[in-house]
């Protein structure tokens, strides 16, 4: 499982106490932090890490982040299969108002550029 994310809180979150569905429970715990990796163009890093010691795009985990990747899980955990009677989205609703946030738009190096008239 990744250290950003305890399996006993995913586990608490989805109202489990098997144990036969761990494995699985650590796909979708990597997979949700794919996505809001994904979603926001952050690196999540641990909570713990200290302002100062950021480095470009990071964002430490925190308990927004934590309540959008415990909602996503519990979102995929209930809709294992694509065909449901509810309409599904890709991300809940509340995960995307939790994150919208956090977005980081790389806007890239941004050249002046003049154009050549005599061309």
């Amino acid at each position: 499982m990744t250290d950003l994310l305890d399996l006993t809180l995913v586990k608490q979150h989805i109202r489990s106490d098997r144990d036969d569905e761990d494995d699985y429970l650590k796909v979708l715990a990597g997979a949700s932090i794919e996505t809001f990796q994904d979603f926001t163009n952050r690196t999540l890093v641990d909570g713990d890490t200290l302002p100062e010691d950021l480095v470009d795009d990071e964002v430490p985990m925190n308990l927004t982040i934590q309540q959008g990747l415990l909602l996503l899980i519990g979102h995929w955990y209930e809709n294992r299969e694509m065909t449901t009677e509810r309409p599904l989205t890709e991300i809940p609703t509340a995960t995307h108002a939790l994150w919208s946030p956090y977005k980081w738009y790389h806007l890239g190096d941004v050249e002046e550029k003049t154009h050549d008239a005599s061309r």
